[in-house]
């Protein structure tokens, strides 16, 4: 969120299911943070333009639920970018360690994306170190957010190229 907040984003509201991620965010000073469930959202329908999860659907148990759930709170035109793990077969211990449930093939994401009402815009498969870069496999600390969602920040881009919009 700082890196959003940096580049002139001004409206934003980060979650963790990890009280202890929101208390660090908290002490490094990043506003609008709360603890919640990423598949059970506290917030009113259509209040973001956009939702990014980074690395989050996959330690969700209830896939559908939390697709759901981003769906209902995005607007109408509003848009999700989804970041997961590919290909199941590079399951690892890695993944058991970091409580993940799935990893996802291109066809397996979408098939998701569309049972909770999203169209896929564009899909791209991308290398871990060109996707959004952080915590300690980027050099720097513990993320401090899993889920970042802005409101009113849809029209910065001149050329929306969306991932998904509610709807068909």
């Amino acid at each position: 969120m700082q890196r959003l907040r940096a580049a002139g984003y001004t409206d934003l509201t980060g979650i963790d299911v990890s009280a202890p991620a929101i208390e660090l965010a908290v002490a490094r000073g990043v506003p609008n943070v709360s603890v919640m469930d990423g598949a059970a959202l506290e917030f009113a329908t259509a209040r973001f333009d956009v939702v990014i999860a980074s690395d989050v659907l996959e330690h969700i148990e209830d896939e559908a639920k939390a697709l759901s759930e981003w769906n209902r709170v995005l607007k109408p035109g509003g848009q999700l970018l989804v970041f997961v793990p590919a290909h199941a077969y590079l399951w690892s211990e890695h993944d058991v360690v970091n409580h993940h449930f799935r990893r996802y093939s291109r066809q397996g994401l979408v098939a998701a994306l569309a049972r909770a009402g999203l169209r896929v815009r564009r899909r791209l498969v991308l290398e871990r170190g060109h996707v959004l870069p952080h915590g300690r496999a980027a050099g720097g600390p513990a993320p401090a957010f899993r889920v970042a969602l802005l409101r009113n920040q849809a029209r910065r881009y001149r050329r929306p190229a969306p991932f998904c919009r509610p709807g068909q």
